[in-house]
């Protein structure tokens, strides 16, 4: 047992699983302030809002994510190269055009959904309840989020993406 009353065998686990999701929220965020930077066509202005609106939340879980590293009294990664080395969300060279922007960001959210239960079950196994809370609440954030995108994506080329962010 820990200071924190947790599981001791367990955390190397939990912190390799945060460690990834730490590198998977950093090429993410990295990726959202490309595509809001980058987008171009009939849904410009729509889609720049939203990924501005998208690429604010990571940075701040990318903190919390090291800070939870710290506290189990570990180190987070922090170096550009070990993020891209660890990372299953890949950075692509190729621009997008705006539909498939948000496609991408699906998969990618796919991918952290992914990465956010295994760290949940991880935290479970350790029985740290406080991690389990923090990765929860980013679930839910992010199970919101795609379900949004998901929506504007499925509808006709024209659609207003304002329609869809007012229902948030």
């Amino acid at each position: 047992m820990t200071y924190l009353q947790l599981k001791t065998d367990k955390l190397p686990t939990l912190v390799a699983a945060l460690n990834s999701l730490l590198a998977n929220y950093t090429v993410y965020h990295q990726k959202l302030l490309r595509f809001h930077w980058n987008v171009r066509g009939e849904n410009f202005f729509e889609l720049h809002e939203v990924f501005e609106k998208l690429y604010q939340s990571p940075a701040l879980k990318i903190d919390a994510i090291a800070e939870r590293i710290q506290t189990l009294k570990y180190r987070p990664l922090s170096m550009l190269h070990q993020y891209l080395e660890k990372a299953t969300i890949k950075e692509k060279d190729t621009f997008r055009n705006d539909r498939e922007m948000v496609q991408e960001v699906l998969e990618d959210q796919s991918i952290l959904i992914k990465n956010l239960k295994d760290a949940i079950q991880a935290a479970k196994m350790a029985e740290d309840d406080a991690t389990i809370y923090l990765l929860s609440s980013f679930l839910l954030e992010l199970e919101k989020n795609s379900w949004m995108l998901f929506t504007w994506l499925s509808k006709p080329v024209s659609s207003n993406l304002n329609e869809v962010v007012a229902m948030q």
